[in-house]
Order: C-alpha cells, then structure tokens, then sequence
C-alpha cells in the first residue's frame, strides 16, 4: 500500500493561513463595508483591481518580473477603472 504525503510543511500552512486570513477574511470585509457605503453598481468595476494588485504585489515581494506589455497592460486596467468610474460631467443644457 502506498501513502501518499500532502506536503503540509509550515511555509504551506503559511501560505494557506494568508489565504484564508488577509484574502479572503479582510477582502470580504472591506468589500461588505464598501458596499454599505457606496453604489454596488460603481463598485463592481473595482473587482477587475485584482489581478492588477497581483501583478504589483508578485514583483513587490516575490521578485518577479514585470514586463513592459505586462506593465502596459495594468496602466489600461487602471485607466479603464477610472473611465467606468469618473465623475459625470455636465453639459451646461438644460435636461
């Protein structure tokens, strides 16, 4: 019979503990207080800030690299944030 090992060394339960804690406990939270606070509707184009916060973060604290269409790409998303949320501007006519 073989046994097979799960690999549930502390850096791994560290990093599940992350997981469970900071991403999901805390991102929750501060999505649910967000909600209670602002319009649900402009809210949801703030989720595509995920990945843009993996990015920076993977080079932040892992050293990863960050390539110039990878770099490009993030300055899209965020600008695409800031199309889908800025300030209506008025026309000066009357409605």
């Amino acid at each position: 019979m073989r046994r097979y090992s799960l690999g549930l060394t502390v850096p791994v339960l560290t990093a599940f503990a992350y997981q469970w804690f900071v991403d999901a406990f805390f991102s929750y939270l501060l999505w649910f207080w967000m909600i209670h606070r602002f319009s649900v509707s402009r809210l949801t184009a703030f989720t595509f800030l995920a990945p843009f916060f993996g990015v920076i973060f993977s080079e932040l604290i892992l050293d990863e690299p960050l390539p110039l269409m990878l770099l490009g790409g993030l300055v899209l998303v965020a600008l695409g944030i800031y199309q889908v949320n800025r300030p209506e501007r008025l026309t000066g006519r009357p409605g």
